[in-house]
């Protein structure tokens, strides 16, 4: 494990800015043909070294095309090694399965080491919209493999495991700050998953106490906050307004019959294909203005607030809904991911204590452990989380999404059903 940590950690510090940063996308005026692919060339690659991109090794793990060797999906006979630990003589379908696809495997370690990551553009790609990513499938196969490979009785489960957890986070960190939202909301999937495992490997003991401090140093560093959507913005923001110019060059006859049909008619004007531009830049520079810090409750509430009002003009422009993603939810799930890290940190912190001082905490204020103003806030409150102690042991719960205190009622969706709840870090629920 010593030989891939500094790798991992490196991985985890560069991913953090992507090259150019730019306050916004080339303006589209109509009149001439704006390159926006070249743009995206710019904005995710500038200043990185192509041979430092993890995106190759990831598509090794299931190449494009027919007949090609590649990691298997998931079978179900293995799912109960997912979460909890497991003997290879009681499943030996399941060590056979690993086994078949270790160099798959390998191949997603070898990607998560490295510095950078993003999707390069290939000779046939005509459009921003077009690019698909073709890795966070194979990302989440092999982090599946790899969690259950942890769950594996042997000598070195505890550093086994450990290690499989920072190739993922290190691969949380290469799709958060990719900028396609479809690929960041992937990235905070993954994230929520190890820390589910983290939680049940407590509850399993597969972690030892005396290691307790050694994972919540190597969790902070591997795993550091990202709540910052800015770079998402801008992307989507190319990629609507690319969108928009091919919609345009490609039906340019009706575009100009329509501009004519507007000079007789103006209630046609918010049909135009500028009038779409105008509300694209200005809805676009709108969520960048909310959303130039880190996402928050007030940030989500404005979000909320701002998407109801393009209802207008989505009616004024069918084409706009089509170019215009939302961005609330990948807003709330940030959110989420953010205070389940944080959450989970404080589980190991809280153990921590009462494995070096023989008691549990009477409060998070005896924690002995960096930054923990900031850990201790839960972000649905914006307070701290609530932690309580009884005969039975610790209670640590985020009053989740309803904004609530429910007593520590677990619900497993953040109390955003109609019943609400809390969501509850310790104990762990099934």
């Amino acid at each position: 494990m010593k030989s891939i940590l500094p790798l991992l950690l490196l991985s985890s510090a560069s991913a953090l800015c992507l090259a150019g940063d730019p306050e916004r996308p080339p303006k589209l005026t109509l009149g001439k043909h704006v390159d926006y692919l070249k743009w995206y060339d710019e904005f995710v690659g500038k200043g990185r070294d192509p041979s430092q991109n993890a995106f190759d090794l990831y598509c090794k793990i299931w190449p494009v095309g027919e007949d090609v060797a590649h990691i298997e999906e998931f079978p179900e006979e293995c799912r109960p090694c997912y979460s909890m630990p497991w003997n290879p003589r009681d499943f030996p379908e399941t060590k056979t399965f690993l086994e078949r696809n270790n160099r798959f495997l390998e191949y997603f370690r070898q990607a998560s080491a490295r510095p950078f990551y993003w999707r390069p553009r290939k000779a046939d790609d005509h459009s921003l919209m077009a690019m698909l990513d073709p890795v966070g499938g194979n990302c989440r196969r092999a982090s599946r493999s790899l969690i259950v490979q942890g769950w594996m009785r042997g000598e070195d489960q505890n550093e086994q495991m450990l290690e499989n957890w920072y190739s993922i986070l290190a691969c949380t960190n290469h799709l958060i700050q990719d900028p396609p939202l479809i690929t960041t909301l992937g990235g905070y999937a993954l994230r929520t998953l190890v820390y589910q495992q983290v939680r049940r490997a407590i509850r399993f003991e597969i972690i030892p106490s005396h290691e307790f401090g050694k994972a919540y140093r190597f969790l902070s560093k591997c795993a550091p906050p990202q709540l910052n959507l800015s770079q998402s913005i801008i992307y989507e923001w190319g990629a609507g307004l690319d969108g928009a110019q091919r919609n345009y060059e490609e039906k340019k006859n009706e575009a100009d019959a329509l501009s004519e049909q507007i000079k007789k008619w103006p209630s046609l004007t918010g049909m135009s294909p500028r009038v779409m531009i105008e509300d694209l830049d200005a809805d676009f520079a709108d969520m960048l203005g909310i959303l130039k810090k880190d996402v928050s409750l007030d940030a989500i509430s404005k979000i909320r607030k701002h998407d109801a009002g393009k209802d207008l003009k989505n009616h004024r422009h069918f084409l706009f809904s089509i170019v215009h993603p939302s961005l609330l939810r990948a807003c709330e799930l940030s959110l989420r991911s953010e205070t389940e890290r944080r959450g989970t940190l404080l589980v190991l912190a809280i153990h921590t204590h009462q494995h070096e001082f023989g008691s549990w905490p009477r409060g998070l204020a005896d924690l002995k452990i960096k930054q923990l103003e900031a850990i201790r806030i839960d972000l649905y409150s914006e307070k701290d989380f609530i932690y309580k102690l009884s005969d039975k042991g610790p209670l640590l719960y985020s009053i989740g999404a309803d904004g609530k205190d429910d007593g520590g009622r677990h619900d497993a969706k953040w109390g955003e059903g109609k019943d609400g709840g809390d969501f509850v870090f310790w104990p762990v629920h099934d």
